[in-house]
């Protein structure tokens, strides 16, 4: 998981703008983080760890330009520099092909060589062998299957590129010292690039000193926009396809709330992706609303790195029970998904032993996961999942993590929680069809 991000201004040095719109992406990558500007000089573009703290202020003198692209991740964060006949690009890379391997033993054949692994190399490497970059993305594009938002510098302008799926988030606006694009849209709301909309699936775009223009759009046999977007990825002010994260959440919690028939005394979420569904289960259930975990705000999330030992690590380190709101209670914890257990069976335990909660619910705001996604660089097996080790039985689940009681959502809920339409929605890992 990753993301990117870009800014050209008109009168401005980019380097400070640039930092500040990759850091609001922060949260889906914090392992590594890239820069590139149109004047720069710097050869260390990709760095280990959080973007504020691996560049600074001293590095604004080697990032010069007034246009500039950015890329984070969970593993290393995909920017590219490639040297073609097309001229010299930068490209900046979220997303996750199907086909890659294949591809790239396909063109190792053909004589070509990669001096990396990453995508980001296999992405540009194709696009150069256009007769100019937008032709380079068209052939690109018939080449490739998966998911993928780009961004690319050259010495003219910036490019934005959403695959013509549109799995994952991807927006573009303007304010008044210039242009900006990134994977969600408070790296461009919160630093003033206010009037926004969404990259529209296989649109191409050009960002230059003349405004933001379409300059071609690639043919798709439909659209299927992330649901685990909303439900988890997203931050919870991002609007994605016109609808925001946290509206979503709240929804999903106010359908986990109906028909509930349990006796508990209150609800609260785990925190921080749990918070939007345990104040809809609160809203609809009339129960108190209470914060059960403290959280260690200097944590990172434990979903995104692959290693388990690393995994566990965040996990432990990160919430802390807090005695005074779960002593002697009947408790429903609210949380985003479930998808190994280890963090909730360990926080289960630790309400009740160290918490001293007579008992623990937990509601869920996803259906059960039940497919490793293809598009991201997360969950890689079927049998990672906790739901299928129980073969599919939300009871043995329930067990498995000694809770009182166990709810999921329906994807029907889920549907009704995001208000699109069903057929515009990737909902693989929660029904093991995907559109690619």
């Amino acid at each position: 998981m990753g993301g990117i991000s870009g800014v050209y201004l008109h009168n401005k040095e980019v380097f400070d703008t640039l930092i500040q719109s990759t850091f609001h992406l922060q949260h889906r990558g914090t392992e590594s983080s890239a820069i590139d500007t149109s004047q720069s000089s710097n050869s260390k573009k990709i760095r280990p760890g959080e973007v504020k703290k691996v560049f600074s202020e001293r590095d604004a003198r080697d990032f010069r330009g007034n246009y500039g692209v950015g890329a984070l991740s969970g593993g290393t964060a995909e920017l590219m520099e490639l040297s073609s006949s097309i001229g010299d690009f930068s490209l900046v890379y979220d997303g996750k092909l199907v086909n890659s391997k294949k591809l790239r033993e396909e063109m190792k054949e053909s004589g070509e060589s990669f001096s990396t692994v990453f995508e980001a190399e296999l992405l540009g490497r194709l696009i150069s062998k256009g007769e100019d970059i937008i032709d380079g993305i068209r052939k690109m594009n018939e080449k490739v299957e998966g998911s993928y938002t780009l961004g690319i510098l050259n010495d003219e302008c910036l490019y934005v590129i959403r695959d013509p799926y549109g799995i994952m988030p991807l927006v573009v606006g303007e304010g008044e010292e210039g242009y900006a694009f990134g994977s969600e849209s408070p790296a461009l709301t919160e630093l003033g690039f206010t009037d926004f909309r969404d990259v529209r699936p296989g649109e191409i775009l050009k960002v230059s000193e003349d405004g933001v223009e379409t300059c071609g759009e690639m043919d798709s046999n439909g659209v299927a926009h992330c649901a685990f977007e909303w439900m988890y990825t997203a931050r919870p002010d991002s609007v994605i396809e016109g609808v925001e994260s946290t509206e979503v959440r709240r929804r999903a919690g106010m359908y986990l709330a109906r028909d509930d028939h349990i006796d508990i005394d209150k609800v609260g979420p785990v925190p921080q992706s749990g918070i939007g569904y345990a104040l809809g289960y609160h809203q609809e259930s009339a129960l108190p609303y209470e914060d059960f975990f403290y959280l260690n705000r200097f944590s990172k999330r434990s979903y995104i790195p692959s290693d388990p030992e690393i995994r566990e690590q965040i996990a432990k380190e990160k919430l802390s029970v807090i005695k005074s709101s779960t002593k002697g209670r009947e408790i429903v914890i609210c949380e985003d998904s479930i998808v190994r257990g280890n963090q909730l069976l360990r926080l289960r335990n630790t309400l009740k032993e160290k918490g001293e909660a007579k008992e623990v619910h937990a509601r869920v705001g996803c259906p059960p996961l039940c497919s490793p996604c293809p598009y991201t660089q997360t969950t890689k097996k079927y049998s990672d999942l906790i739901y299928n080790q129980c073969d599919g039985d939300i009871g043995k689940v329930s067990e498995k993590l000694n809770l009182d009681s166990l709810k999921y959502n329906s994807v029907e809920n889920l549907v009704e929680a995001i208000n699109l339409p069903s057929e515009d929605l990737c909902m693989g890992c929660f029904t093991d069809d995907y559109p690619i």
